[in-house]
């Protein structure tokens, strides 16, 4: 009989979508040889459609404390959710069960069995941990679906800015949708401007007040969708989350920021890897305007291996 593996992590148009989308990653990694399900307490209907859909179960919680009494012993329980420290860790561990924590801030203490975070360059005394956790840190370990890790195998090369594509997450609450595409529709270089938006993206008004003919929107799009989406766009403007992973396996050129502090760790590592054209905090666009393809000539490009996947399952199984 397979192994249960517990996924507890929200996601919602207040908190983002990341946490789900690393989960639902490692899930997909993961399924061939353990059995899945997720719990949740926030979460959009949407997503638990797609969770379904690939066979996992899910179970909504009206309380933390819940879970605990579902779990028995054997199980792994996964766990990506910044509320949930040390004291919630310890509760876990005592039915005898392993735990994983997701991490990509390490701002507090963990008594985690393993703990997965795929921030550039983060180590092992970077966390709070215990003697006995073990780490599956950088990049080695992207937390990516199987379309980008496959497209990762191809070291794709872009010789254009043909075609742009923009994607702020499932929430965007700043709109930097927005101001983005202001700045994309003023360069005539591209022919083509891609725009996606999420199932918690509340700011759909203000882009219907942007007319040009090179438009192309799009929301809600499946794994392969998006990323048949990004491998045929040229550039990627995205902000330094999971959707930066995704953009650097398709193969794009990217340009990319920060805005929240979660994204700080990921945007720094990936900036001393060259590995995209900073645009910082995203307050100054104008360089967007006037972007031309020399801009990218000294990027470090096909910086993901697209081989995380055989990594973490055999760290699994060893749990």
């Amino acid at each position: 009989m397979a192994k249960k593996v517990l996924f507890r992590t929200d996601g919602s148009s207040e908190i983002g979508m990341g946490h789900l989308v690393r989960c639902f990653s490692i899930a997909k990694m993961l399924s061939t040889d353990f059995e899945i399900s997720f719990y949740s307490r926030i979460v959009p209907n949407s997503f638990i459609n797609d969770l379904k859909r690939a066979g996992f179960r899910y179970y909504s919680l009206n309380s933390d404390e819940e879970l605990l009494s579902i779990i028995k012993e054997g199980d792994i329980t996964v766990i990506d959710n910044y509320q949930l420290g040390i004291e919630y860790h310890q509760k876990i561990r005592k039915r005898n069960v392993k735990l994983v924590c997701i991490d990509d801030i390490h701002d507090k203490q963990f008594d985690a069995d393993l703990i997965i975070n795929h921030s550039p360059f983060v180590k092992p005394s970077d966390y709070k941990s215990k003697a006995y956790t073990k780490f599956l840190l950088g990049i080695d370990y992207a937390l990516l679906r199987p379309s980008f890790l496959t497209g990762a195998l191809q070291n794709r090369k872009v010789d254009n800015l043909n075609s742009v594509f923009i994607c702020f997450g499932g929430a965007d609450p700043n709109n930097y949708t927005f101001s983005v595409l202001n700045a994309c529709v003023s360069n005539n270089i591209f022919k083509r401007i891609n725009v996606v938006t999420g199932v918690t993206y509340l700011h759909s008004n203000s882009l219907t007040t942007i007319s040009d003919k090179r438009l192309n929107f799009y929301s809600s799009l499946n794994e392969k969708e998006m990323f048949d989406l990004m491998s045929s766009s040229s550039l990627a403007i995205v902000p330094a989350s999971g959707t930066l992973y995704e953009v650097l396996a398709a193969g794009c050129l990217v340009m990319s920021g920060y805005y929240v502090d979660n994204q700080k760790n990921i945007y720094e590592g990936f900036k001393k890897m060259s590995a995209f054209f900073d645009l910082n905090k995203f307050e100054d666009l104008d360089i967007i305007k006037n972007i031309s393809l020399n801009h990218f000539s000294s990027l470090n490009r096909n910086v993901i291996d697209g081989l995380s996947s055989v990594r973490i399952v055999k760290s699994f199984k060893k749990l």
